[in-house]
């Protein structure tokens, strides 16, 4: 049998046609392995955006709400003020307590000025402008006079109340249910007596700022007002909530206070919000 000998091409012969199976292999794994981590790192987005969005209330929570104020000559009726919310997680290893953001309660406008003197910017008095302060909240009613939900959320000195002593007029004067509550006309339009000194907003940032477990017994830290029906058979606290409203009126003075509330936030135990020595002296650092 004649034995035929036959050269084979050389791997140079292919050009670059030709791939070491080796190279293709670990060029292969890289590609799946960058494609498992970046469905990895959307997964894990996925999960942390649920989270946040899924974040919800407890009743044992301490709360804080802070209002802000801008220009007191805005036209635009409605947008005075901004307000956050921020919710306990935990509490930190000095025993102060940490915060968060709500989500999606962060820069809610709302309408803080008195429409009823709406050109009197030094009004504190009656039926004038909410004085800043540092306040309690606490579940004043529900109101259906319009055919539709709306919660009532009361202001207050002292927990479960329903005044606030206003030292800025000459005498001083006592304001009666200052509140946050949605306006009867949804803030659409300019009303002379949608705002008397209250905190109002649209009824869709309302629910931004207050989100639905605020109004759910099971979660909710709030607690009805000393005097109050509790229709929603809320159970938390008229002291684990605190409202801080800004100053705008005095040159400065709202700058400051924003760097005092990122002071306090940040030092506050549990048993400050319900004690009275320690409020009274946050306030007349507010002042």
């Amino acid at each position: 049998m004649p034995y035929y000998w036959m050269q084979l091409p050389s791997l140079s012969s292919y050009g670059t046609s030709f791939q070491n199976p080796r190279v293709v292999l670990e060029r292969n794994t890289k590609v799946k392995l960058m494609r498992c981590l970046q469905i990895l790192a959307l997964s894990l987005q996925c999960c942390l955006a649920g989270i946040a969005i899924g974040q919800s209330l407890s009743s044992s929570d301490r709360l804080l709400v802070l209002v802000e104020g801008t220009t007191q000559s805005t036209s635009m009726f409605g947008y005075s003020g901004k307000a956050s919310m921020y919710q306990s997680i935990g509490t930190n290893a000095d025993g102060t307590i940490s915060f968060t953001l709500v989500p999606g309660a962060s820069g809610v406008d709302v309408e803080r000025n008195s429409a009823t003197d709406f050109t009197n910017f030094s009004n504190y008095g009656t039926k004038g402008f909410i004085p800043p302060g540092i306040y309690y909240l606490h579940y004043h009613r529900l109101d259906t006079s319009l055919g539709r939900i709306r919660h009532r959320l009361g202001l207050s000195d002292r927990p479960g109340a329903e005044t606030i002593l206003s030292t800025a007029p000459n005498p001083p004067v006592t304001r009666m249910a200052l509140q946050f509550h949605v306006a009867f006309n949804d803030l659409a339009s300019f009303q002379a007596h949608v705002s008397e000194g209250c905190i109002t907003l649209s009824e869709n940032n309302f629910m931004k700022l207050f989100p639905s477990d605020l109004f759910t017994a099971s979660k909710s830290p709030l607690a009805v007002g000393a005097n109050d029906a509790n229709p929603l058979g809320l159970a938390g606290s008229t002291a684990s909530v605190l409202v801080f409203v800004t100053d705008v009126l005095t040159s400065g003075k709202q700058d400051q206070q924003l760097k005092l509330f990122q002071l306090i936030k940040g030092q506050l135990k549990p048993n400050d919000f319900s004690n009275s020595t320690t409020i009274q002296t946050l306030r007349a650092k507010w002042r």
